[in-house]
């Protein structure tokens, strides 16, 4: 978990949405570049233990394999038709999460401190929010700056940090706000610019 906020709003991260980038770029971008990082790093952590990356050891060929299989399957039981609603259903869950991602990052950076090297992680460098009843619903996922800050911390005991770059309204509310990138930028971009004036 904490390798994977080693590059978070930094240029390299493929979940960071950069300043005016609308969610239509981002999501398409954010998806292709997270699943050849995932084929990327199998094959490191293989490489480094003395396995070539095509041995059955590759867990990323293990679950394209399992993909291929309920593929398989959905064809079997309803042809065509289901495969298409099992291909548009995993498109949309992996869009939706990519879409939570963008509102999550938006316009946030760390400062380079020198060539390819950033500032440490902390809880400004994601966006927060605070509303009760909707972080009940999502486990605490809104208080995701202190999630960046200390990764190991179970969701259900992150904290809040008044500190944190806030966003107006709950994640409901701004997933559907993402969609409309006029509006988006309307709100969010002069709370990117006074928050990158704070820090």
């Amino acid at each position: 978990m904490i390798s994977a906020h080693l590059h978070v709003a930094t240029p390299e991260d493929s979940s960071s949405a950069n300043l005016g980038e609308s969610v239509y770029a981002f999501v398409p971008r954010a998806l292709w570049r997270n699943v050849r990082n995932a084929w990327r790093l199998e094959a490191m952590r293989l490489r480094q233990r003395g396995h070539s990356p095509s041995s059955w050891r590759n867990e990323m060929l293990g679950w394209t394999l399992l993909w291929l299989l309920f593929i398989a399957g959905f064809a079997c039981v309803g042809g065509l038709r289901a495969v298409l609603f099992f291909l548009a259903q995993g498109l949309v869950a992996a869009a939706t999460l990519e879409v939570i991602n963008y509102v999550e990052h938006y316009g946030l950076s760390r400062r380079e401190i020198a060539p390819g090297r950033y500032e440490r992680v902390t809880h400004h460098h994601s966006w927060n929010a605070p509303q009760r009843y909707t972080n009940w619903l999502l486990f605490n996922l809104q208080r995701h700056s202190d999630h960046h800050e200390t990764a190991r911390r179970r969701y259900q005991a992150l904290r809040h940090h008044d500190d944190s770059p806030q966003l107006p309204a709950g994640y409901a509310t701004m997933f559907v706000l993402a969609l409309l990138p006029p509006l988006w930028r309307r709100v969010m971009d002069p709370r990117v610019q006074a928050t990158i004036t704070a820090i």
